[in-house]
């Protein structure tokens, strides 16, 4: 069994430098696109539907639906709204 290295033994440094740097420019340009992919994907708040009875409610009423009905929790303070 022969014994198989990334870079030869019998390139210049130049010349493994360069693929080195080959390498990791494919590498980072694999993780970009990997990371946006995972953040596209991974944004759930969108898929959430909330029926209203009535139009005409207050800030806190509406928040109060908006925990009733998802499995979300919304923290504010009385004072702000």
């Amino acid at each position: 069994m022969k014994i198989k290295f990334l870079i030869s033994p019998f390139h210049s440094e130049k010349d493994a430098f360069k693929h080195l740097l080959r390498i990791m420019k494919v590498a980072l340009i694999f993780l970009f696109i990997v990371s946006f992919q995972l953040a596209a994907n991974s944004t759930k708040a969108q898929d959430a539907v909330i029926e209203l009875q009535n139009s005409q409610i207050t800030v806190g009423q509406l928040i109060n639906e908006i925990e009733k009905q998802t499995d979300y929790l919304v923290v504010y303070s009385n004072r702000e709204l």
